[in-house]
């Protein structure tokens, strides 16, 4: 998308009057996704508290994780209104592990730009990952090598030396050589 209908959107919010007019404005920022995230921070910081209040259920509705500092430092000055949006956002974006799918981690991680980043989703996401086992160990085949990479970190963390099989593979035939290297971390970590 342009970076200009990007920002147009965005923009959008300030029109926004009701819940309703929300409503579809949040569509077509939720259709835009991750790109619409940096533009929706930057509106945190907006003057006008309808702004910052549409921009916080926007990123708890597009669930990316970068929002969740950001929105945890907004909602200690704000007023009640926009404290209770943060606070639902917040709940949607630090879910527990049993919400997530294969899809869901999958555009979670692709969101991941630096091991910054995948500290952060980790431990905001991430507490009795069990349940993200199964998941994580169908993500390995992905195209993506960013979502190859940072799923086998997390198997690492959360996996057991029955999923070693699946890193073995990855550290050895995967074409990307930063996502071998993570994934013979992990193997490391879990024959320990």
């Amino acid at each position: 998308m342009p970076e200009g209908a990007l920002q147009e959107a965005v923009e959008a919010l300030r029109g926004v009057r009701t819940w309703d007019e929300y409503g579809v404005v949040a569509r077509a920022l939720i259709d835009i996704g991750s790109p619409a995230v940096p533009h929706l921070l930057q509106a945190l910081s907006d003057s006008d508290e309808r702004v910052v209040k549409y921009a916080a259920a926007a990123l708890g509705e597009i669930g990316d994780f970068r929002a969740i500092a950001p929105l945890q430092d907004l909602r200690s000055r704000c007023s009640p209104e926009v404290h209770g949006v943060i606070e639902q956002s917040l709940r949607i974006l630090t879910r527990p592990p049993e919400f997530f799918t294969a899809r869901t981690l999958e555009q979670s991680l692709e969101t991941l730009t630096s091991w910054s980043d995948y500290a952060r989703f980790a431990e905001a996401s991430i507490s009795g990952g069990e349940e993200l086992v199964e998941p994580l160990l169908t993500l390995l085949d992905r195209p993506s090598a960013r979502v190859r990479k940072f799923a086998a970190a997390l198997l690492g963390e959360l996996g057991s030396p029955a999923h070693l099989t699946s890193l073995i593979r990855l550290a050895e035939a995967d074409p990307d050589p930063e996502v071998r290297r993570v994934a013979s971390r992990s193997v490391e970590r879990l024959a320990q």
